[in-house]
């Protein structure tokens, strides 16, 4: 394995009033991921950038001693702009168009501005000194295969109530066997709009469905961030001309604020306070798909019909008419990804807080032909995840509607050096995906679904999680 290090020494530098001295950025190359950071007073920022394969999405990383980062973090350059950011167990992962925006707008700040402030809730603001960080970070390009629009920098998000991703219990038995789930809130479910189904025998998990449709329909994962993270899926069916939205969270009052985004507009005072939705061209798969990506935003817990959430933000897919069909295909490349790891249930033995994983992203090879098919994985991508198993088994209906299960095992890259709060290995099972066959003739494969399984972290305790799983596979043109 072939690694290089490097670094760049800085002198003392004022930063927004603050002092960030003798801060040096360093680098290393390896297994195809350069590794860009900077560290100050027992906090740092890493830049992981994709250098040989650009469908590995790349990631910014901000540590602040031990504390667990969930929510909105702010970057202040030296220069008045400010670019915030949705960061889940410390990592924003440009894997969403939203994200990838972030990630280029901080990256090219990074290169000409002198200094940066980072703020956070729950943790002191921190300064560090960007001289040397345009070397360190290099090209780090952004696949823009991935995403379709930019967001404009923007003022810091509200500041929000803590998130705990874990609340250790001493000197219990560390068997939890006989802990029980968290308590979720019943959903609403809107008067004569959809059917709110539970697919997952015994566990919470929620699948509402619409029957009809007279706008833009389509099917998003609703993540909501709460103590112990709520993931659901939901079809939606948006009529720009009435300004409404209806799913599983209905809306009305949207109005075109710019193109493809509609705000509420009475919802808030700004445009990241306002309850938003954001279409835009999806861009996967060569732009083979007929059928853009959806974001949608409530940034304010208290508009959402669950009362524990600090905010939802949803993504997903419009799917058009007569999109799909039956036919499956050979596959030019094929992704599960697996995002939103949230604690699910507690080890009472563990002493420390143990840091989720950003992500797993797991490559495979997809087989079948009419009505059923299967994904045998064959190893991680290399960015997270090393060594992976598994498999996910599927059916698709005369409507192009896919439905599928399936299970994982995974390895960290590092082999050897994990933080004994870092994943080493994980095991998962995907009790329930959906999605669609999409393309004129069946050109591509979306599903979104949800995970439920353990990981053991580097002190060698079990930890048991939910997360969600993103299912792509792409056609060869």
């Amino acid at each position: 394995m072939m690694v290089k290090g490097f670094w760049w020494s800085t002198a003392l530098l004022a930063v927004s009033g603050t002092a960030a001295v003798a801060q040096d950025w360093s680098a290393v190359d390896a297994n195809g991921v350069r590794e860009a950071s900077v560290e100050n007073n027992g906090a740092a920022i890493r830049f992981d950038c994709s250098t040989s394969d650009l469908t590995v999405p790349n990631a910014i990383t901000l540590t602040v001693g031990d504390a667990a980062i969930n929510g909105p973090v702010t970057f202040s350059f030296d220069n008045g702009t400010s670019v915030a950011g949705i960061f889940a167990n410390n990592t924003l992962v440009a894997d969403t168009a939203e994200n990838g925006a972030v990630f280029s707008l901080v990256r090219d700040l990074m290169r000409s501005q002198n200094g940066v402030n980072v703020a956070a809730r729950n943790v002191p603001e921190q300064a560090f000194a960007l001289r040397g960080s345009g070397r360190a970070i290099g090209a780090c390009e952004v696949d823009e295969a991935s995403f379709a629009t930019a967001p404009e920098a923007r003022p810091e998000e509200p500041a929000e109530p803590d998130v705990v991703s874990e609340t250790p219990v001493a000197d219990e038995p560390s068997d939890t066997a006989d802990l029980t789930l968290p308590t979720r809130p019943a959903p609403i479910i809107p008067d004569g709009v959809g059917t709110l189904t539970a697919p997952v025998d015994g566990d919470p998990f929620a699948d509402y469905r619409l029957a009809d449709c007279g706008g833009v329909r389509g099917l998003m994962l609703m993540n909501y961030d709460t103590l112990n993270g709520v993931t659901e899926l939901s079809d939606f069916c948006f009529d720009a001309e009435t300004g409404t939205l209806d799913s599983s969270e209905p809306r009305a009052g949207f109005s075109a604020a710019e193109d493809g985004t509609f705000e509420v507009v009475e919802s808030g005072d700004t445009r990241v306070s306002r309850v938003r939705i954001e279409l835009a061209d999806d861009l996967r798969c060569g732009g083979m798909l007929d059928a853009q990506t959806v974001n949608y935003v409530i940034p304010d817990g208290t508009l959402s019909r669950n009362p524990e959430t600090l905010f939802l933000f949803a993504r997903g897919i419009t799917v058009p008419d007569g999109a799909g069909g039956t036919a499956l295909f050979e596959t030019e490349e094929t992704l599960l990804s697996i995002r939103d790891f949230s604690v699910r249930r507690i080890a009472p033995a563990t002493t420390e807080t143990s840091r989720l994983p950003a992500g797993a992203d797991l490559r495979g090879v997809l087989s079948g032909s009419g009505a059923a098919g299967s994904l045998d994985i064959t190893n991680g991508n290399g960015f997270w995840v090393g060594e992976a198993g598994g498999g996910v088994t599927f059916t698709v209906d005369d409507a192009g509607s896919v439905i599928g299960s399936g299970q994982f095992d995974a390895q960290n890259r590092k082999l050897v050096g994990q933080d004994r709060n870092d994943w080493v290995t994980m095991s998962a099972e995907i009790p329930y995906l959906r999605g669609y066959v999409l393309g004129e003739s069946g050109d591509a494969l979306i599903a979104y679904g949800v995970v439920r399984g353990s990981y053991v972290d580097g002190r060698d305790d079990t930890h048991q999680f939910e997360a969600s799983a993103t299912f792509t596979a792409c056609g060869t043109p």
